[in-house]
């Protein structure tokens, strides 16, 4: 239903790392439907899996000067970064 909040989280294995392992185990889908979630519960939510080493950035993050934005977008748009990440100092 358009608007729905959703209010699972997806939870890594712990220590786990490796996206086959993870996505055999089938995590639950984190996301909010057409930006209906509630940040005062999901956030917290997100900071607290992170602390707990449950979900992990670093896999997933590949980081580019900010002079390399042309190679980050080539990246992301090949499939070779998940999502790149700008460092602008």
């Amino acid at each position: 239903m358009p608007g729905t909040p959703v209010e699972t989280v997806q939870e890594f294995p712990a220590n786990s790392t490796d996206p086959a392992t993870v996505l055999v185990r089938h995590p639950r889908n984190v996301g909010a439907d057409q930006g209906a979630d509630v940040p005062d519960r999901f956030l917290p939510a997100l900071v607290a899996l992170q602390a707990a080493g449950r979900l992990p950035f670093d896999p997933v993050i590949t980081e580019f000067a900010f002079d390399d934005v042309n190679t980050a977008a080539v990246a992301a748009s090949s499939g070779e970064a998940i999502e790149p990440v700008l460092r602008i100092a």
